[in-house]
């Protein structure tokens, strides 16, 4: 769903743009940890991109875990193989439970001294798994306290979240808010002064989003055309002759010079229907120049010439360059 219709004025010589934006971006990039990220003004330095998409994963196999935890869901296998040598000589039953956990109406009827033993197996597994949350989370503020020393900056991207544990059996209470419950091991939790608390670092929904959809790059060729003095829109839809929308990754104009450009940013290889697309949301709209941006190498002479042939230039392998070799390849005369 997109917000309000607003006119993009150009100036006296370019017609207005009529420009709206999806409300699903606007909410992702109003969040203040994408906003660190965008401020930050390296968002084409390499190593910062693979940093990005390994505490991306991280934060998904942590997230994992947490499920796990605190729901029904099986027992991972790595999870398994890590407490095997606790779980020796164990009746077959115990064995049932643990990996299929939580659905103890498939598991016979327990005496006392059954269910002690299951709750001194969960207390295992509860452990293992806060174990390797704490390592997830671990892993992913090493990786981004080093890329913050070796380029002597501070980059507040990370989402803290605190879990709260029981004393008795090291299960997941409750996440981000204390509440008084009754654990499954039977422990009553009424005093927050009583329990463990333990903090986690991740990147939040909104942050994943805003790198899996590739809005990183986009708001790194933006600043790279605000260095061009221009004056710049990041991921607006624009209204089309045709009456429809086009969502168009960058727009750069400058009023005095009488000058727009459309930018598409590409994180794959270019090819002839990549430029088919793009010329036809610029025709449509009318602009008469446009770059495409890609993270990968130079594609084939035809392909390239035939952007030309579009009045398309394509900015290929973005992340390997430096900054101001970019800036020489965005001409805007």
């Amino acid at each position: 769903m997109a917000d309000q219709r607003e006119i993009f004025n150009l100036g006296k010589r370019l017609p207005p743009l009529f420009c709206s934006r999806l409300s699903d971006r606007t909410k992702i990039e109003d969040d203040n940890n994408v906003k660190n990220l965008i401020n930050s003004k390296i968002l084409l330095n390499k190593e910062l991109k693979e940093i990005l998409f390994s505490i991306l994963d991280y934060t998904k196999q942590l997230n994992g875990l947490i499920e796990v935890a605190t729901t029904e869901k099986m027992v991972p296998y790595r999870i398994y193989d890590l407490i095997r040598k606790k779980l020796r000589g164990l009746p077959f039953y115990v064995f049932r439970w643990l990996r299929y956990r939580r659905k103890k109406g498939e598991i016979r009827k327990l005496s006392a001294r059954d269910k002690e033993l299951i709750l001194k197996v969960e207390k295992i597994v509860n452990t293992a798994l806060l174990k390797q949350i704490k390592s997830q989370s671990d892993k992913i503020q090493n990786l981004l306290s080093d890329f913050e020393y070796k380029h002597k900056i501070t980059l507040g991207i990370l989402y803290s979240q605190t879990m709260f544990i029981c004393p008795n059996c090291s299960r997941i209470l409750s996440i981000g808010k204390f509440k008084k419950v009754t654990c499954r091991c039977g422990k009553k939790i009424i005093d927050i002064q009583k329990i463990k608390e333990v903090s986690v670092f991740k990147f939040n929904d909104n942050m994943g989003s805003f790198i899996e959809k590739g809005m990183w790059l986009e708001h790194g060729i933006n600043y790279l055309l605000k260095r061009k003095n221009l004056e710049t829109k990041c991921g607006v839809l624009v209204l089309g002759h045709s009456g429809i929308e086009h969502e168009i990754d960058n727009i750069a104009f400058n009023k005095k010079e009488n000058f727009l450009i459309f930018g598409e940013c590409k994180i794959a290889e270019v090819g002839v229907n990549h430029i088919f697309v793009f010329h036809g949301k610029m025709l449509d709209v009318g602009c008469n120049k446009g770059y495409i941006f890609t993270t990968f190498p130079l594609p084939m002479k035809e392909i390239k010439q035939f952007a030309r042939s579009k009045n398309i230039s394509i900015i290929d392998s973005v992340l390997d360059k430096k900054e101001k070799d970019l800036l020489k390849e965005i001409r805007i005369s």
